[in-house]
């Protein structure tokens, strides 16, 4: 034991003394538990300020009252994993709206896959590929591969582009 300490001068970091463990009922760190606190587990009658199923005093969770509303598969709060699954229709969940990735990028294929055989792919297919048109890339695409999306003037202001034709790498960008 510390000699202050035995003369009653401790060193207090929150509740506890920090040279010789003494607690007082002072100074509690209640940060990661509203209901325990941390440094010397007292407990206290106070109750979780729950938002759904965080509480966002001491960030601890529960398994109630989760956000499924902008993913049916994963809380919005805390990310937890549903049990649910989506209800795609034409590429997009009717219950929260999320998009199904695989169903667009099979479009964007097949789009690719008639580009390729369309007269507008003419020069690419006398080089024997295509060059991928995402932002700083230049790989090249072979034939039948690849997937189209719509200009990227189209994507960003609505105005009506060429289509571009994309790897793998930069479908999702």
């Amino acid at each position: 034991m510390n000699l202050f300490c035995l003369f009653g001068s401790h060193k207090w970091t929150g509740c506890e003394c920090c040279n010789c463990g003494k607690q007082r009922d002072e100074e509690h760190d209640w940060s990661r538990d509203c209901r325990e606190c941390w440094r010397c587990h007292k407990t206290r009658d106070q109750e979780h300020t729950w938002d759904g199923c965080k509480c966002p005093k001491c960030r601890k969770w529960r398994d109630a009252d989760h956000d499924f509303s902008k993913n049916c598969g994963e809380c919005a709060k805390c990310g937890i994993q549903s049990r649910r699954s989506h209800v795609f229709k034409d590429g997009y969940c009717a219950v929260c709206g999320i998009v199904d990735n695989r169903t667009l990028l099979d479009e964007a294929h097949k789009k690719a896959i008639q580009w390729w055989e369309s007269d507008s792919s003419a020069s690419a297919r006398r080089r024997g590929y295509a060059i991928c048109d995402g932002l700083d890339c230049g790989r090249h695409i072979l034939p039948g591969e690849g997937y189209l999306r719509g200009g990227i003037l189209k994507d960003i202001m609505g105005l009506d582009s060429s289509p571009e034709i994309v790897c793998e790498k930069c479908v999702g960008r």
